[in-house]
């Protein structure tokens, strides 16, 4: 006798464990301390909207603060962590390069738990989230000094002096204008050596981000040092002075920055321009600047490797004047780009250069470094 047995189609579904909307959730954003004054801070927000806040070194709040956000702010957080698949990004973003801050990126949702490592190199996508988490949080009113924050604090009971809330003035405290409230807008308005040519095609010319070695232009550098500036990248590769004052109102008064850093000749001497085109160039953008209420710190044109003893020459009587500006003109700072990318003991040679026309990303960040400590100058006076 056969038995036939009948068979049996199981079909078994696995599935991943979903984190429910409701689900306990805690969003913090740490930032270190860099070789200068970079704020040094963390704040957390909760599903709920509670935001805290724990100031430490180069901010304006030391010590603990408190606030609350809508649920739809932070669901917007929430939402794009999911986008940029926050969970898949590596551990650790980082390079060969030294002084500069490190943020720390935390989500605890449910029982799921990340921190991921930004110290340079991380995706654009990352980058991005922690401005906005700390926009959403609103720390600029505890980092930054200005008239409405101080008046809202006294609103609230926080004390001069104290543990909690104690007031930290550092070297840092005003910004040349009105945007204190807010980041602090530079401009970056040049040719190639502001673009980041050849690594880096900027944004002004890439719209929207730009494309290529993102470290391989100045205005990354800066903001890498101080997350609360924005240096908004106006370089195009090729310029004389004269095309780029041509778009001057455009790229440059329309953004309405406190600081514009202009660096702009290069061009004009590579093709045979005269020492008084370039100046004239330059003077009428310090003008311009000058009466929309922008400040103006001007870089040196930086060396070539391939230029002629004339050409070297024709950059330095450029430079010269430039370096003469703020005598004349009290709205201008002057800024030697050119030394700080040169040889030593050679101004007329790059100390590293991967074409021999412009700076490599270790250049272009000395560049950062000069233009950043002028900034800072005017953010003193």
């Amino acid at each position: 006798m056969v038995f036939l047995w009948p068979l049996l189609a199981i079909t078994f579904t696995i599935q991943e464990p979903s984190t429910p909307a409701e689900a306990p959730a805690r969003i913090t954003l740490r930032r270190t301390p860099c070789f200068g004054e970079c704020p040094d801070y963390t704040v957390t927000i909760d599903r709920d909207g509670t935001v805290a806040y724990d100031g430490r070194r180069f901010v304006r709040v030391t010590g603990r603060q408190t606030a609350r956000i809508s649920a739809a702010a932070v669901k917007a957080l929430l939402d794009e962590f999911q986008q940029i698949d926050f969970f898949s990004l590596k551990d650790r973003y980082n390079a060969p390069v030294t002084d500069l801050p490190t943020t720390y990126v935390t989500l605890r949702l449910g029982e799921r738990s990340k921190t991921v490592e930004d110290y340079v190199g991380a995706p654009k996508p990352l980058r991005d989230l922690e401005r906005h988490i700390d926009e959403a949080a609103g720390v600029q009113r505890w980092i930054r000094t200005d008239t409405a924050t101080v008046k809202d604090l006294v609103r609230s009971g926080s004390r001069a002096n104290g543990d909690e809330g104690r007031l930290a003035l550092p070297s840092i405290t005003t910004t040349p204008s009105a945007q204190s409230a807010a980041r602090l807008r530079v401009v970056a308005m040049g040719d190639s050596t502001t673009a980041g040519t050849p690594a880096f095609t900027s944004p002004r010319e890439a719209p929207p981000s730009g494309s290529g070695d993102e470290t391989s232009q100045y205005a990354y550098w800066l903001m890498k040092a101080h997350p609360d500036w924005e240096v908004i990248n106006q370089g195009i590769n090729a310029q004389r002075s004269d095309q780029i004052h041509g778009r001057f109102e455009e790229d440059v008064v329309a953004k309405k920055p406190a600081v514009v850093v202009i660096v702009a000749g290069v061009n004009d001497v590579y093709q045979g321009r005269g020492v008084d085109h370039v100046k004239t160039e330059l003077a009428a953008m310090y003008k311009r600047a000058k009466d929309a209420g922008i400040k103006v710190v001007a870089g040196s044109i930086i060396p070539y490797n391939t230029a002629t003893a004339d050409q070297n020459a024709r950059m330095h009587a450029i430079n010269d004047w430039i370096r003469a500006q703020p005598k004349v003109d009290p709205n201008v700072r002057f800024v030697d780009t050119r030394a700080a990318v040169a040889a030593p003991g050679n101004a007329d040679r790059l100390v590293s250069s991967p074409d021999g026309l412009h700076p490599d990303a270790a250049g272009y960040r000395k560049m950062a470094e000069a233009i950043e400590r002028v900034i800072i100058e005017w953010l003193k006076a």
